[in-house]
């Protein structure tokens, strides 16, 4: 949404410039648009190390069952209360992700989605936390699922991983 206030300010920018010659109000307002426009283009973006993501979608990867069709990779905190919920932690930011880069290394799919998109007809949870009291709704929202997307002749399995310090501390696969 941001970049959308680019357009009209490149217009206004070219306007101004085409009408220079018209007076100093004008020569000031061009200028102020064109310091904007550079100085927006030189705003930092985030990096980050790609390598421990791998090795934890190699992870991840491993903790899926060679007897299953697809899975899903589900992130548990036990400790956090419901309003409890950060979007600032590694694992959870990039587990959708990191669920696809384990997909790829195993050749089967996943059911997560990229960036939190769920699947059609998805009605379990918005995000890849579960958190506690949530487990046996989420549970059966995703054998629901699998009925009507017609699944049920697959071995779909649920990765439930409970993380504490970047370390998987419990790891639990649920076949459906």
């Amino acid at each position: 949404m941001r970049k959308l206030i680019l357009i009209p300010m490149a217009f206004a920018l070219v306007h101004g410039l085409r009408r220079l010659g018209a007076g100093g109000a004008r020569r000031a307002f061009v200028a102020v648009v064109g310091a904007f426009v550079v100085l927006e283009q030189s705003q930092s973006h985030p990096a980050f190390e790609v390598a421990p993501l791998f090795e934890r979608a190699r992870q991840i990867a491993s903790f899926v069952p060679a007897d299953c069709d697809s899975f899903l990779y589900t992130l548990y905190r036990p400790q956090l209360a419901p309003r409890g919920r950060s979007r600032s932690n590694l694992d959870q930011q990039y587990s959708h992700v990191l669920a696809m880069w384990a997909a790829l290394q195993l050749g089967k799919p996943t059911l997560n989605g990229y960036s939190g998109f769920p699947p059609p007809d998805w009605t379990i949870w918005p995000s890849n936390l579960v958190l506690p009291g949530e487990l046996d709704d989420q549970r059966q929202g995703l054998g629901r699922w699998i009925l009507k997307t017609g699944l049920e002749n697959e071995t779909v399995c649920w990765v439930i991983t409970e993380f504490g310090g970047g370390e998987p501390l419990k790891i639990d696969v649920e076949r459906f």
